[in-house]
């Protein structure tokens, strides 16, 4: 996925796939590159990779990491591979909870930082570029929205089914965005019969460009992509799709907009996602019959202003804590190397949530 995600390559010497985690390919490895240091990202541990870390004396750093799965058999799973966590000679955090999660795992003279979660950065970059960016204004001016509109990102079919059922019984004046994570023909088609069987119209983003204006929409079907981040903007509510699959999808773009979220019961592996649903800033589903709790959810937000104000703001603070994690990051593995006239004249500053964790 690194080559799809990395635009810039300039500042990078080297770039390659590793070997495959056998000792000699390790050693080998190790011989040809001699590392200063390795710069792992979350959970990318391969044992021998480590291993041959240890023998040619390399130092190791694990950064963005989560709370790790704490269930029986996440914690067996934890259990069995603490000899490789205590070959890991330095850690950030993404949130104190991952680091006392961690805690009894790690080598005790390792050294750790709770810098927050980068994503944060990198999702607030993508926001701010698309509405310098504006190329969704025109287009969105040309529907009438209502004065409620849900925006849901990154849905699949699950996601609208639930979304659908529990819109259609909302009193009151509403909009509603629709943006499929596949905008396949077939989904598409598929999607508009659902709309239509739930009672509402709808119009693609792609015609706006060629109406002067759009009165009677209640649903925009939006069949482009490149366009969420800028899109969410238009909401009052947001819904972020993938919790009924795999995984919830970024929810991040959203609170960028300061929009309450809500997603689907598999959002464990989303750490800002865990980390608002244990504060209840976010409002998350169950497996099974989720439509009419969504809609009494929906009604509140839409009801009482204060209470999706309160909501609004706890999704700023955990912005504020997390946002220049990607610096803090930095500045930890340049004290970590002792290259520290690369650093910025200011001391190592750590997320406003916690400190520097000292060696224990």
């Amino acid at each position: 996925s690194v080559p799809r995600l990395v635009k810039d390559w300039s500042f990078v010497g080297f770039a390659d796939y590793l070997p495959l985690d056998r000792p000699a390919d390790m050693e080998e490895l190790m011989r040809l590159v001699a590392p200063r240091a390795l710069i792992l990202n979350r959970y990318d541990l391969w044992p021998n990779h480590l291993l041959a870390a240890r023998d040619w004396r390399v130092p190791v750093v694990v950064v963005n990491a989560s709370t790790p799965p704490l269930g029986f058999f996440g914690k067996l799973s934890l259990a069995s591979r603490r000899s490789l966590f205590r070959l890991v000679n330095g850690w950030t955090f993404v949130d104190s909870v991952a680091a006392a999660s961690w805690e009894p795992y790690i080598e005790r003279s390792a050294k750790g930082l709770v810098a927050g979660n980068p994503r944060v950065d990198r999702a607030l970059a993508r926001v701010e570029n698309a509405l310098a960016e504006k190329k969704a204004a025109e287009r969105i001016t040309r529907w009438k929205r209502r004065s409620f509109c849900l925006v849901a990102g990154s849905t699949w079919e699950n996601d609208e089914t639930v979304i659908l059922a529990a819109w259609k019984d909302l009193k009151g004046e509403k909009s509603l965005v629709l943006v499929p994570h596949e905008p396949e023909p077939a989904h598409l088609e598929k999607l508009e019969q659902a709309i239509r069987a739930a009672g509402f119209s709808s119009v693609r983003f792609s015609r706006l460009a060629q109406m002067a204006s759009v009165d009677e929409a209640d649903v925009l079907v939006v069949d482009e992509r490149g366009f969420l981040a800028e899109l969410y903007g238009v909401g009052d509510l947001s819904y972020v799709g993938g919790g009924f699959n795999r995984e919830v999808h970024s929810i991040i773009e959203p609170l960028a907009h300061g929009l309450p979220v809500a997603f689907g019961p598999n959002f464990q592996r989303s750490p800002e996602a865990v980390t608002l649903k244990a504060t209840g800033s976010a409002f998350t589903l169950p497996a099974k019959n989720g439509a009419p709790l969504l809609r009494d959810w929906f009604e509140s937000m839409a009801r009482d202003e204060a209470a999706r104000a309160r909501a609004c703001e706890s999704l700023r603070v955990y912005l504020k804590i997390h946002r220049g994690a990607g610096d803090r990051i930095a500045e930890f593995l340049m004290h970590f190397l002792g290259d520290t006239a690369a650093l910025p004249d200011r001391a190592l500053a750590s997320s406003p949530q916690a400190g520097i964790l000292p060696p224990r």
